[in-house]
Formats: C-alpha cells, sequence, structure tokens
C-alpha cells in the first residue's frame, strides 16, 4: 500500500470522524458481537434496540466528544463528534480539536473494533470526516479555499459556494488491486446563535455574532464493485492508509 507522510501544518479542527463498514454477510442479532464493550471496556450511555430489524444504536461520552456505534443489518458506524456547545458564550464553532491531535484517539478505536472477536467480515470500508477551520469572514474563506482547489474564486462578489468531487486511486492489496474513491466536499460554513421568544407568539429577540469557518467533508471508500471481503487482520492498515488519503486532501487539497 501507498505510504503517505502524515502532516498537520493547516490548521484543521476535527467536527466528525467516520468509519463505515459494509458487512459481507448480513448481520441478525448485533447484540452478539458486543461491540461497544470491546472498544470502550464500559457501557454505553444510551442504548436503542430494534430486535425485529436488527438494529442496534449505542452512544455515550469519549474524551471531549460524543461516540456513537450503529449497528444495522448491512452496515455498521461508528462516529466520534463534538458536542454543541452555546455560540454566544464560547465564541467558538464546537469541534473535538485539532485534526492531528485526534485521529490517532480514533484510529486506536477503530483498532480496537477490528480485533473484537467476533468481529464481522466486511466487503466494503470507508472512512469519513468533517473538518473545519475559522475564518474572519467569508470571503477570507473563498479566498482560502482557492489554494486548496487551485482555481480562483469570486470572493467579493460570490455566496453559496460548494465543490465536490471525487479523484479514485488504486492501491495494492496482497492479492489484487482496488479503487479507492476519494470523494471531497468543500464549503464556508457560517454559524449564529439566535435566541427566539416562544410565547406569546414566536419572534427573534437577539443573535450572536457570525462565526465562519472553511469546511472540508472527505469520504474515502474501497470501492463499492470489489465483490470479495477483507481479512479482519488486515483491516486496521487498509484503514490508516484510508485516513492517509483523507490527511493528504487536507494538506494538500484538490489533487488527483
Amino acid at each position: 500500500m501507498e505510504n503517505i507522510t502524515r502532516t498537520f501544518a493547516q490548521g484543521w479542527r476535527v467536527e466528525t470522524l467516520r468509519m463505515t463498514g459494509f458487512v459481507a454477510e448480513v448481520i441478525k442479532d448485533p447484540e452478539r458481537f458486543q461491540l461497544w464493550s470491546a472498544i470502550t471496556g464500559e457501557s454505553p450511555e444510551n442504548k436503542i434496540q430494534n430486535p425485529r430489524k436488527a438494529m442496534l444504536h449505542e452512544d455515550g461520552p469519549f474524551k471531549n466528544g460524543k461516540l456513537i456505534l450503529d449497528i444495522q443489518p448491512i452496515r455498521l458506524d461508528l462516529l466520534y463528534t463534538a458536542q454543541a456547545s452555546d455560540l454566544a458564550e464560547s465564541k467558538e464553532m464546537p469541534t473535538l480539536g485539532l485534526f492531528g491531535e485526534i485521529i490517532g484517539d480514533f484510529e486506536q478505536l477503530t483498532n480496537k473494533l477490528f480485533s473484537s472477536e467476533p468481529f464481522p467480515p466486511l466487503q466494503r470500508i470507508a472512512f469519513g470526516s468533517i473538518l473545519t477551520n475559522a475564518v474572519k469572514d467569508r470571503k477570507e474563506g473563498y479566498k482560502k479555499l482557492a489554494d486548496f482547489l487551485r482555481f480562483p474564486i469570486d470572493a467579493e462578489n460570490s455566496c453559496d459556494f460548494f465543490y465536490q468531487i471525487n479523484r479514485p486511486r488504486v492501491i495494492d492489496l496482497p492479492t489484487e488491486k482496488i479503487d479507492i474513491n476519494r470523494l471531497s466536499k468543500w464549503s464556508v460554513a457560517g454559524f449564529e446563535m439566535l435566541a427566539v421568544q416562544i410565547k406569546p407568539e414566536l419572534r427573534p429577540l437577539s443573535s450572536s455574532s457570525p462565526l465562519y469557518a472553511t469546511r472540508l467533508e472527505v469520504d474515502i471508500s474501497t470501492t463499492q464493485h470489489f465483490t470479495g471481503s477483507f481479512n479482519n487482520e488486515a483491516l486496521p492498515a487498509l484503514f490508516s492508509q484510508l485516513i492517509d488519503f483523507g490527511l493528504e486532501i487536507s494538506e494538500r487539497g484538490d489533487i488527483p
């Protein structure tokens, strides 16, 4: 597999990290895997079960954020996400912290997940992240995005900009080559806390000064055309490669 040097010069902060696995065999009893206890060593704060639909949701606090595990018959998702905050008081958008400081914690969690016994064989796997980088206003955000995207954006006369692209690559597995989707979505987000009066009539009372940030969402995944299954022992290295592709986009921008 390709090795990419991990650098974190751009100052991206993490809103959400995600691992998604599509299973090779339908999960009929998600409770039997006991995945939450395998990765955290304790019970979840909240647990919702639907045995008839073979669905399980578990969540709870993890470090300075929230951990969520969702299991469905054909997929499972592990998310590490920032908790909502009071923008008016914090003056900052909710994040888990710097990408370089957070990704190691998440990778340790996924490695525990892959090594738990039993863990269902996967036919497809994906790494996702939502990253933000604070800017003073929309114009500054567009100028920063232009550096990543390598084409000009009319920052003075534009709004509602959104750019999405998939630039696939091929990696070598021990037995074959496989396509990797490298999807990235680029925008400038604005956040504002609005206070409203509910009674006797619904009307706004006050709002905080808007906060702006460049926003990058990446979804790095193995191809849906792969018909085999991945050896569980190989999943940590494969998922690490997907993370590397996401990091490369966050540092170097929209590159082939």
